[in-house]
């Protein structure tokens, strides 16, 4: 009977070591497959963050490709045409790749002025390439182009493309303008991102009037734009002239007083040759002199012209406390002995110059947009921003030659 318990007591023994071999095996297996799982979330967060920091360098570099593009194209010289719009010349396309264009020496289309500008500018070239000039209507491309030395992960590539629909004609005018592709694709490691951009190239004007004679701008006349003269004698008058628009207005004679004394004092006290006195400084010798001959800057601008004149003889609401509000309204520019205007022209060209917006659209008859507020508002005031040139007056001569009325 002893033998039986004792062979019992073993069996039972037995038992105990084997689960306790099962379960250390178990978690043996559950810890390790628990480490390999970190592992793998930790290679997953890895991957993860540099493929984020990857695309923001490559954006950074798609960014940072666009904003050079746009200040290599400020920079190049961009072809001139004498005369027309660009739909007037005979091969539009030459302002793409041609050279000479029109003749002229060194007048190259853009993409062959952008093509020696890349290839002059010493960036970080990737490649060693070099940027080609596109042949016909081809896209321009630019190899790759380091963000900086130092850092040859992060690259941008560039291209200027040609639309197929050039040139494009605005709508009731005979303006006209190219339209061009511009792309930048960054890249850094496997992944790249994108900016593109659409620019409209159009032919402008220095000068709004030039000439190598005497300029003279007659009453009615409104220039937009600078104002230049290469005349540097004064045996046939100065190199630019100005008649006021307010001169001989009927019935008033006050106003070409007025118009005489300020002439006087502008010959007198305008140092800088801008045309109107400056009395910001109510104690300068301008400003007094100015109150002695009764004028005084009725649009609150700090300056007396020719429009204070016409605001003191012509605005008959005139509050001295808000100068700011002072205007010429259709009714006080009506002559009262004809009921007609005083120089219908003349209002036209303060008010609407470019034609009565329409009533239902609020645009010109062209269909753009009023060019400022207060336009065809029956009232000539701040808004309207009238002056004889609305611009710089350039010359050749000295300035002791000009002459201002």
């Amino acid at each position: 009977m002893g033998v039986m318990m004792s062979t019992r007591r073993n069996t039972k023994h037995h038992g105990r070591r084997g689960s306790v071999l099962i379960m250390t095996l178990f978690y043996s297996v559950m810890f390790g497959a628990l480490a390999v799982g970190l592992y793998a979330v930790s290679m997953g967060n890895m991957q993860l963050g540099i493929a984020e920091m990857q695309a923001d360098r490559a954006l950074s570099a798609a960014e940072s490709g666009m904003a050079y593009l746009l200040v290599r194209m400020r920079m190049v010289s961009l072809p001139v045409i004498a005369e027309g719009s660009i739909s007037d010349m005979a091969t539009p396309s030459s302002l793409w790749v041609g050279t000479n264009v029109e003749g002229t020496s060194g007048n190259n289309g853009v993409a062959v002025s952008l093509a020696s500008a890349f290839n002059q500018c010493g960036a970080y070239v990737v490649s060693g390439a070099t940027a080609a000039v596109p042949t016909g209507l081809a896209t321009l491309t630019v190899p790759a182009i380091g963000v900086d030395s130092a850092n040859t992960d992060a690259n941008f590539t560039l291209s200027v493309a040609w639309d197929s629909g050039n040139p494009y004609v605005v709508p009731n005018s005979r303006t006209s303008y190219l339209l061009l592709h511009l792309k930048s694709v960054g890249r850094s490691g496997q992944i790249s991102r994108t900016v593109t951009m659409d620019v409209k190239l159009q032919k402008t004007l220095r000068y709004a009037v030039y000439s190598n004679v005497a300029i003279q701008l007659g009453k009615n006349v409104r220039v937009i734009g600078d104002v230049a003269s290469a005349f540097n004698g004064t045996s046939k008058g100065p190199p630019v002239q100005m008649f006021s628009d307010f001169h001989y207005l009927p019935n008033m004679p006050q106003m070409e007083t007025d118009l005489a004394a300020l002439r006087t004092l502008l010959n007198q006290y305008d140092t800088t040759s801008a045309n109107r006195l400056d009395v910001r400084n109510p104690n300068s010798a301008a400003a007094v002199a100015a109150r002695t001959a009764g004028l005084a800057d009725r649009n609150g601008d700090g300056f007396i012209d020719d429009y204070d004149v016409a605001l003191k003889n012509l605005d008959t609401s005139y509050d001295a406390t808000k100068p700011w509000q002072s205007s010429i309204t259709a009714g006080e520019f009506t002559n009262p002995n004809t009921g007609l205007p005083y120089d219908a022209d003349l209002w036209t060209l303060l008010d609407d110059p470019l034609g009565h917006l329409n009533g239902a659209t609020g645009n010109l008859p062209n269909g753009t947009p009023k060019p400022w507020a207060g336009y065809d508002d029956g009232a000539v005031d701040n808004r309207d921003g009238y002056a004889k040139v609305n611009g710089q007056v350039v010359a050749e001569a000295d300035v002791g030659a000009m002459l201002t009325d």
